[in-house]
């Protein structure tokens, strides 16, 4: 009865989730949304975040080496999801042929015989397709196909980190041991909203370890369970979500570690994204290298006769205000109105 109130109500069913929540996952317009209040079965409803693609420099000053020498951490019997914009299972650090031919070849919808699954990327599932994007309201239906190959070069980026094997050109991942799955949220660029969809199909392959699924996770499966999720993306000034706090805590209980990374924003306070923003996430920072720079803001005034100067950490506004990009250096006079609380 609800799905039919809901596409009576012109939506549409992007996903359906039982195993980490009781939800339904729906693309209706706004306008819409009054004529559901009211239906029974319906306990609350709520925006799907929308969230892009992050990461920065990651390898260098990590220690990775170390750990690996020192303490034995390889990440051999681990296997991790990459939930981004597929995996390159060709590329050869990856575990793949290497052929650049044969990848320029490649159908995106499609897996070419003897390519996946390899050694090293394990499984996966593509959700969306080669042009989607949630924030386009041509291409925001998502339309899923078996092959998670890399439509962006993102995911593939995130999995050399995690686990490259190397190749002589490229060095090895942090974890250079440990098995990838590839789950595909993200089209050829743009956004998703998709992603509880894939930690849902990460639930279910432990809850239906060894037993034929397809309605449950479609795609190529793993033949051991899958120990950790990595979401390198986001969404800027995050804050935990009741929805994403549901389906973590379902995560765990089905023995599964939540990893997102914190964002590129820098350090200014309250600057970290969801959903690694919230409760039991594993939420990653990136340090700042040697030579990088940073937004701030100069302050200077003069007091009792004296010159003061302050600088401080700035952010820039986002979708709403125009970039210093475009306005350039702004100078003007600043009106001092007192403490707030402390």
């Amino acid at each position: 009865p609800v799905v039919q109130a809901i596409q009576a109500a012109g939506g549409q069913i992007i996903e359906r989730l039982q195993t980490t929540s009781n939800a339904l996952h729906v693309r209706i317009r706004r306008d819409r949304l009054a004529a559901l209040a009211n239906v029974a079965g319906i306990r609350s409803m709520g925006r799907m975040p929308s969230f892009q693609l992050m990461l920065k420099d990651a390898r260098p000053h990590l220690g990775a080496t170390r750990v690996a020498e020192e303490l034995g951490f390889t990440g051999k019997g681990v296997t991790v999801a990459v939930i981004d914009t597929g995996v390159d299972y060709m590329h050869s650090a990856l575990g793949g042929h290497g052929d650049k031919a044969k990848r320029e070849a490649d159908e995106p919808e499609v897996i070419e015989a003897g390519t996946f699954p390899t050694a090293k990327v394990v499984g996966g599932w593509d959700f969306v397709g080669f042009f989607y994007d949630a924030n386009n309201p041509a291409n925001a239906m998502p339309k899923p196909d078996p092959d998670p190959i890399d439509d962006g070069g993102h995911g593939s980026h995130v999995s050399g980190i995690v686990a490259s094997q190397g190749n002589g050109k490229v060095d090895k991942g942090i974890a250079p041991d440990a098995k990838i799955v590839a789950l595909k949220v993200f089209g050829a660029g743009g956004s998703t909203n998709v992603t509880v969809g894939a930690m849902e199909w990460v639930a279910n392959h432990n809850l239906y370890l060894g037993k034929d699924m397809p309605d449950k996770v479609p795609g190529t499966r793993p033949t051991s369970k899958i120990d950790v999720i990595n979401m390198s993306l986001g969404g800027g000034f995050g804050g935990g979500t009741l929805d994403y706090e549901e389906v973590v805590d379902s995560l765990i209980e089905h023995e599964v570690t939540v990893v997102a990374s914190a964002g590129n924003s820098g350090p200014t306070p309250f600057i970290v994204g969801s959903p690694s923003a919230t409760e039991k996430v594993l939420s990653v920072a990136s340090s700042v290298p040697p030579g990088e720079t940073a937004l701030a803001l100069k302050v200077n005034w003069t007091a009792d006769g004296a010159a003061k100067e302050e600088l401080h950490d700035a952010l820039e506004g986002t979708e709403w205000m125009a970039s210093l990009a475009s306005t350039g250096v702004r100078t003007g006079d600043l009106a001092w109105y007192g403490l707030a609380c402390s």
